[in-house]
């Protein structure tokens, strides 16, 4: 006897099934979803295949291939690179120890008894192609306050400790003077800037406090001009719906089922059998089932206005970013120009662009 349902076994199968870079398709979201619809799609598909719930031996690597799913869809930046690229914009990252780095700890000849690498550093780690900024900030000295570099050791008589002002020789004894000199600076900039912060004007205080309501305000007289799109009651033709706006999806997904089609582009969308029971209980249900066909309709659109501008936006940042003051280059300007814009392309394919 397994220790797990058909259920489990049937969702498990279908995310092993799609291709694991087809991240929409994994979270079973559209290309319009927004963040709030993929967080929730990932939920529902984390609970069920979490390998502490699902006992199905390949439950675990289902559950890793929507993890992955999200992380690139659930990040702006890198769900722009794939929507441009189709492939994980991760598997481009360079990285590494490079063909010219060194190791730590590795041994340094030609100074007496080895160099004996960085105190604190991690064995191995390279200094070749894949060394980042924040490596190089601390090596060198030049994080916050300067003093977050590591110390060095060539033989009895070498080099110890890196200062404000890079390296500085000393005798088998650290220069005592220097090191209180330094922590006499530190102190006092540390001071100094605690006095600032506590003079700081009182009035900025107060208006911080007061921030919260002007943005409830703000947000209320906003909603009021607009007309109130996402209110409870919406009126569209003289149809409407009352309530607060019900739950859809424009995929078909778990218990969301029924099919409806909006009023003037036909657009597919579904809702779940408690909804429409919901509505089909109303005094004047196919009017406020009309509403809702509308509401659904505008929302879509604003999804794609939105999504093509973004589109856009990114298109017109890579054109302007390769062209330079001597030179363009051409090969990312072409690439760019011929980019494909999925929300574009839907609203230019409902002359709405």
């Amino acid at each position: 006897m397994t220790d797990y349902t058909a259920e489990q076994k049937q969702i498990v199968e279908e995310i092993l099934s799609i291709k694991h870079t087809d991240y929409y398709r994994v979270l079973k979201v559209d290309k319009s979803a927004n963040d709030v619809e993929i967080k929730k799609s990932y939920r529902k598909l984390a609970i069920k295949l979490h390998p502490d719930k699902n006992k199905h031996p390949k439950a675990s690597e289902a559950f890793k291939v929507i993890a992955k799913a999200f992380e690139i869809l659930g990040d702006n930046s890198k769900r722009k690179m794939y929507d441009m690229t189709g492939s994980d914009p991760d598997s481009r990252s360079g990285g590494g120890n490079g063909g010219n780095g060194f190791a730590a700890g590795s041994g340094f000849q030609g100074f007496p008894q080895g160099f004996q690498g960085f105190q604190g550093f991690p064995q191995g780690a390279g200094m070749g192609g894949g060394f980042n900024d924040d490596l190089f900030n601390m090596l060198f000295n030049m994080g916050a306050g300067g003093n977050n570099g590591f110390s060095f050791q060539f033989g009895g008589n070498g080099m110890n400790g890196m200062g404000d002002n890079g390296f500085f020789f000393t005798n088998p004894g650290m220069n005592a003077r220097r090191r209180a000199n330094q922590q006499h600076r530190t102190n006092r900039r540390n001071g100094q800037n605690q006095q600032q912060q506590q003079e700081g004007p009182k009035w900025l205080a107060t208006l911080i406090q007061f921030i919260p309501l002007l943005i409830i305000f703000f947000s209320m007289f906003m909603n009021f001009l607009s007309g109130g799109s996402d209110s409870y009651n919406f009126r569209s033709n003289s149809k409407q719906f009352h309530g607060k706006p019900p739950v859809y999806q424009y995929t078909k997904f778990d218990k969301y089922e029924i099919e409806r089609l909006t009023p003037k582009y036909n657009i597919p969308y579904y809702i779940d059998e408690n909804t429409l029971n919901d509505f089909n209980g109303r005094k004047d249900s196919e009017s406020e089932l009309s509403g809702l066909d509308k509401y659904v309709e505008n929302k879509y659109i604003e999804q794609l206005q939105f999504g093509c501008k973004r589109e856009m936006n990114y298109k017109k940042d890579l054109i302007d970013g390769a062209k330079g003051i001597l030179f363009n280059d051409w090969e990312t300007i072409k690439k760019a120009e011929s980019m494909e814009l999925p929300h574009c392309q839907r609203l230019e394919d409902l002359n709405l662009l």
